[in-house]
C-alpha cells in the first residue's frame, strides 16, 4: 500500500476551525447531524493519539479567539446575574463579542433558561465557559498541546484561482494555507466540517469535483506528491480506522 492511498498516511492531518469548534462542543441540545459532527471531532482529538492535528496560524488564532471572547461574555453574564436575573441579559451588550459570538451565546442561553432556573442555567452557562478554557488548554496549551501550529503561508496563484471556486476569502485562504502544508509534505488531508462553504455537494454537473479542482491548482503551482484528500470529520473517521485496520490485518 503506497503511502499516498489514503486520507490521513503519515498520521498529519490539517483541521479547519469548524472541528476544533465541534470538539468544544457549542449547543446546548445539538440536531442529529451536530450530535454526530460533535462526536466525530471527540473521536479526532482524544482517541486518535496517533494522529497529528495541524492548524495554521490563522486557524488557531480563530479558535482562541473565539474561546477567550465567549468566554468573556459569560464572566459579564455572571456578573449581571449577582443583581438582576439572568433572563434580562443580552450578549449583544459585550464589548467584547462581535455578533456572531453574541447569536450563538443568547440561543444558548436562551435554551437554558427554558429548561431551568436562573440558578441552573447559570451554573451551566459557566460549565460552558469552563469547557472552552478545557479544550484550549487540551489544543494549545498543555506539555504536550493535541494540535501543531504551522506558520501561515500560502502560494499567491492558488489563493487567487481558488477564487473561481471559492467565494468567502477567509475560508480561502485556510485552504489555500493547507495546499501549502501539503505540499511542504506534511500530510495528505484537509478536513472540514464547514461542508458548505468547502462545497462537498457542488459537483453535481461538473466534470471535476471540488477535491479534483483544488488539486489540479496545488499541482499547477506547487511542487506537490500525490493527492489532497479534502474530507468531513465523520467520512475521515471512517476512511482512516477502516485503512489502519486494513494494514494491521496485512501486517
Amino acid at each position: 500500500m503506497s503511502s499516498e492511498s489514503y486520507p490521513g498516511a503519515g498520521d498529519d492531518v490539517f483541521v479547519d476551525t469548524s472541528v476544533l469548534i465541534d470538539y468544544t462542543k457549542e449547543t446546548l441540545n445539538p440536531s442529529e447531524k451536530l450530535r454526530r459532527r460533535e462526536a466525530a471531532a471527540e473521536v479526532l482529538v482524544s482517541c486518535l493519539p496517533q494522529l497529528t492535528l495541524s492548524v495554521s496560524q490563522k486557524v488557531a488564532g480563530e479558535y482562541t479567539g473565539v474561546a477567550e471572547r465567549r468566554q468573556s461574555g459569560v464572566k459579564d453574564a455572571t456578573a449581571h446575574a449577582s443583581t438582576n436575573p439572568l433572563s434580562t441579559f443580552d450578549f449583544r451588550t459585550c464589548e467584547e463579542l462581535n455578533d456572531r459570538d453574541a447569536d450563538v451565546l443568547n440561543s444558548f442561553l436562551d435554551e437554558l433558561l427554558d429548561q431551568y432556573s436562573d440558578e441552573e442555567a447559570l451554573r451551566r452557562l459557566n460549565k460552558r465557559q469552563r469547557a472552552f478554557r478545557r479544550a484550549e488548554r487540551k489544543l494549545f496549551k498543555e506539555p504536550s498541546p493535541r494540535v501543531s501550529v504551522h506558520t501561515d503561508s500560502y502560494t499567491l496563484r492558488v489563493f487567487t484561482d481558488l477564487a473561481v471556486h471559492m467565494y468567502n476569502d477567509h475560508d480561502r485562504k485556510i485552504l489555500a494555507h493547507a495546499v501549502d502544508w501539503f505540499a511542504d509534505g506534511f500530510g495528505n488531508c484537509f478536513i472540514t466540517s464547514d461542508e458548505e462553504d468547502f462545497k462537498f455537494d457542488d459537483s453535481e454537473d461538473r466534470i471535476y469535483t471540488f477535491e479534483e479542482r483544488v488539486n489540479k491548482i496545488a499541482q499547477a503551482h506547487c511542487d506537490c506528491n500525490g493527492s489532497l484528500y479534502i474530507r468531513n470529520t465523520e467520512n475521515f473517521i471512517s476512511e482512516y480506522i477502516r485503512q489502519i485496520q486494513l494494514v494491521e490485518t496485512e501486517s
